[in-house]
């Protein structure tokens, strides 16, 4: 995974695009920090901001696919559930102490980034260009 956002991450929405550097962000700062501890103040501010992102971000693309009649809308908001629930883990594993917890969660920021957001993501993103929604 090439470490660098550039035009292809876009959906053609600038709230979400921003929402998807916020995301993009933490994860390069979880990359940059291998050695964070599961009760360092990296994974605590990396989860606080993983929360706020599945509140947020989910609120407002749903919102937009919904308003567009995305067909794949189902699809879309099962991974949204997904990412919370994984979430949701990895705060509960953090307050018992897990120690897998950072290498856990930088693999599941990498899986979210290349499976969801250059995937599942790309895909509303064409549908809204090719009806000029965006």
């Amino acid at each position: 995974m090439g470490l660098m956002w550039d035009d292809t991450d876009s959906v053609g929405v600038p709230e979400l695009d921003l929402q998807h550097q916020q995301l993009f962000n933490v994860l390069c700062n979880l990359m940059a920090h291998p050695e964070a501890s599961v009760d360092s103040e990296l994974i605590a501010d990396a989860l606080d901001q993983l929360t706020w992102y599945g509140d947020a971000h989910f609120r407002a693309e749903e919102s937009l696919l919904r308003a567009h009649a995305y067909p794949l809308l189902d699809e879309q908001l099962a991974g949204h559930r997904e990412y919370r629930r994984a979430v949701a883990e990895f705060c509960f594993a953090t307050t018992a102490g897990s120690d897998k917890v950072p290498a856990q969660l930088l693999a599941f920021l990498r899986s979210w980034w290349d499976g969801h957001i250059r995937g599942a993501d790309r895909r509303y993103a064409a549908f809204l260009r090719e009806r000029n929604l965006v």
